[in-house]
């Protein structure tokens, strides 16, 4: 069942419900990236506009853990290129985001049109 925890992005606190498993892998990635998980965070929201904060956080834990498990599973340490694939996964959703509010604003303004 998720739990929801406040977090600090940037100056500002944001409720996020996750998964004990979630949190436990973003802690995770934060440490072997040699980053608190707050600057893993903020660089995650960096990457969406569109998005809410919690879909991001999955889409980047997947991510992160399906370019780890492609690589070499000796290879447990910090891995910026994973890191920069998962936002970049993280970026492709926010993209979705943006077309589906943009789809569901031309829908609204076409039923408004005389």
């Amino acid at each position: 069942m998720p739990k929801p925890r406040t977090i600090i992005i940037g100056d500002a606190k944001t409720s996020v419900s996750l998964e004990n498993e979630f949190w436990l892998a973003l802690t995770e990635i934060a440490a072997r990236e040699r980053v608190t998980p707050r600057i893993l965070a903020e660089r995650i929201q960096a990457a969406c506009t569109n998005a809410n904060v919690t879909s991001a956080l999955r889409v980047f834990i997947i991510a992160y853990y399906r370019v780890k498990a492609n690589r070499n599973a000796a290879d447990q340490g910090a891995d910026g290129d994973a890191v920069e694939a998962a936002i970049a996964a993280v970026r492709g959703l926010d993209e979705e985001e943006a077309a589906i509010t943009a789809r569901r604003r031309h829908r609204g303004a076409e039923a408004g049109a005389p």
